[in-house]
């Protein structure tokens, strides 16, 4: 498992750093804390945290 994953965001340039941390806790970096975030936003969090669940299992 890597140390740090990343999801885009529409919007912004910078990403969202997700950083796992004891099984199934994470820790959300943001560029802002005043940010929109699309619903397309919110699916390709839940996929990259999902993708981070999949590979502990491996």
């Amino acid at each position: 498992m890597k140390d740090k994953y990343y999801a885009g965001l529409e919007n912004y340039k910078d990403c969202i750093e997700i950083e796992p941390t004891t099984k199934d806790c994470f820790i959300l970096n943001t560029p802002s804390w005043n940010m929109d975030v699309t619903k397309q936003d919110l699916i390709d969090i839940r996929n990259t945290i999902n993708e981070i669940l999949g590979d502990d299992n491996e």
